[in-house]
């Protein structure tokens, strides 16, 4: 599948990174109890991925993907690397998909 990617002028890190604009999300998540297990980002990832074929991949693993590749900051504001990975402390509103 990879390959087939790259032949079609793609490449796995343009997909996923396409998905989020280029930019980290930056997210304000107040507990650990406030981050979700999927978006209707990460469904959107995994709809898109299964349709190039790739499998075992629903959007809890791609949101999972998303949080390990730095394609999100998901965490909490109290967490001394979320200001290290980008976190701001204004008045800043967290990217939610789901209520």
């Amino acid at each position: 599948m990879i390959e087939a990617l790259h032949e079609a002028g793609d490449t796995l890190t343009e997909i996923l990174w396409s998905f989020v604009d280029d930019v980290t999300v930056q997210n304000s998540w107040s507990t650990l109890t406030d981050l979700p297990a999927s978006t209707d980002v990460s469904k959107a990832m995994s709809l898109r991925l299964r349709h190039l074929g790739f499998r075992f991949l629903g959007p809890t693993t791609c949101y999972a993907t998303m949080q390990a590749a730095g394609l999100v900051n998901d965490h909490v504001v109290t967490c001394p690397r979320w200001r290290e990975l980008g976190g701001v402390t204004r008045r800043s509103r967290a990217v939610r998909s789901e209520p």
